[in-house]
Formats: C-alpha cells, sequence, structure tokens
C-alpha cells in the first residue's frame, strides 16, 4: 500500500511539473525577452556596384570579431504581446585599437581606431509549435555605420552608413522556462549607404577640416545569415 501510494505521489508530481511547464509557456500573457544574437554563425556578403558584376564573401564566426558588419554580434529586447505579435529592437557595438611595433621594439605606432555600431528595430509575430519550440518570423529596418580615425593630432576620418531591410526566421528551442536557444536565418537587403571623409590639415596660416560625402555607387548590396544566439522569456 505504501509503495502504490508512493508510486501515485510520484506520478502526480511529475504531471503537475509538466502541466506547469506547459500553462508557463501556453501562453496567454506578456512575454518579455532579452537576448544574446549572431554570436556564431556563416554568413555570405553579395556586391554588384554597377548591376553587372558582382563580388562575393563568405564568412565564419563564432564568438569573436566579425568581417562583415550587417552579421556583427549584438543585444536585443522583444515584447511578446498575448496575441503573438511583438516588437523590439537589437542593439551592437564593436571598436579596434589598431597599432604596430618594429622588429627590435624600439619603435612603435598607433594605427588608428576603427569603430562600428548597429541599432535595429524590428516587429515579429510569435508561434508557439509546442512547449518546447517556437517559429518567430520578424520583419526589422537596420541601421548601421562605421568610421575609421587615424592617429596623431590631424587624425583624419573616414565613416560609412547604411539603412536596410532585414526580415528573418528565428527557431526557438526552449531549454527551461527562461532559457533558450536561438537559430536564426536573416537577410539584409541594403537600400542606401553612403559615405564620409573628414581631412584634417595645418599650414602655417592655420588649421582646419575638410569634408566630403557621398552616396554609394548605384547597385545591390545584400547578405545572407545564419546564425545561434540565446534569450529568455521573463
Amino acid at each position: 500500500m505504501n509503495k502504490l501510494f508512493i508510486s501515485l505521489l510520484v506520478a502526480s508530481s511529475v504531471m503537475g511539473a509538466t502541466q506547469a511547464f506547459a500553462q508557463d509557456d501556453n501562453d496567454h500573457g506578456l512575454k518579455l525577452s532579452p537576448s544574446i544574437e549572431r554570436v556564431a554563425g556563416l554568413s555570405h556578403v553579395t556586391a554588384k556596384p554597377d548591376n553587372s558584376s558582382s563580388v562575393g564573401a563568405t564568412f565564419f564566426n563564432v564568438a569573436g570579431a566579425v568581417h562583415d558588419p550587417l552579421s556583427m554580434p549584438r543585444i536585443g529586447f522583444d515584447v511578446y504581446l498575448p496575441n503573438g505579435f511583438g516588437f523590439g529592437a537589437a542593439l551592437g557595438f564593436t571598436t579596434i585599437h589598431l597599432s604596430s611595433e618594429s622588429a627590435n621594439g624600439n619603435s612603435s605606432r598607433d594605427g588608428g581606431t576603427l569603430s562600428a555600431y548597429l541599432f535595429a528595430p524590428r516587429i515579429a509575430y510569435r508561434i508557439p509549435v509546442n512547449d518546447y519550440f517556437d517559429v518567430v518570423p520578424r520583419l526589422g529596418v537596420s541601421f548601421l555605420g562605421g568610421s575609421v580615425t587615424e592617429s596623431g593630432d590631424y587624425g583624419d576620418k573616414s565613416s560609412v552608413h547604411a539603412t536596410t531591410i532585414s526580415p528573418e526566421v528565428v527557431g526557438i528551442i526552449r531549454i527551461t522556462t527562461s532559457f533558450n536557444i536561438l537559430t536564426g536565418l536573416s537577410y539584409d537587403h541594403v537600400v542606401s549607404a553612403g559615405t564620409e571623409n573628414t581631412d584634417n590639415y595645418s599650414s602655417s596660416s592655420g588649421s582646419g577640416s575638410q569634408t566630403t560625402s557621398r552616396d554609394a555607387p548605384s547597385g545591390t548590396y545584400s547578405s545572407i545569415h545564419l546564425w545561434f544566439g540565446m534569450s529568455g522569456y521573463l
């Protein structure tokens, strides 16, 4: 009799935990989801400056610097409403300081600083497939830019900026009720871009700067990414 009682108690506990998990994630309430995105993955960039010839490059990244700024690692935050619709944004930033040193170590040279940023607001729709997996189509706009500042008192500065349309599909694997693994397939299409160069100068008559701005050559610029990340449900 005691064994039967213990068995029923264990079975009831397991069923209760399963139902609690399902009720927690079944969801008829608001969900807040912080995330770390594109910390690893594969990306392919295509550029057709004159819509005839094209240049492509493929990059692979695991928790490190990326050569494709469109696949920059980022932190995100999304709000999902009870009806599944959601909205949020992602933010990324990176900076690299360059320097060189002679072979004998007697002299060194400051090579300047490279910086890049990204801000990407987005809307989404969360589809709970089951208690352990969600599919989230998202559509966003990405604003990104970067600059290179040369060293020295009169270091010149070159910068670039771009705006992209960014549809993506994200799979959310629920490891626990509050911790998820993300996998996503994203496409970024550049709709506008431009550059700006600032030349600083000094002469006997004084010092100053001259800035030149220009739009990027007409053509097609795009990038596709298969990426991984982490998120949570609060």
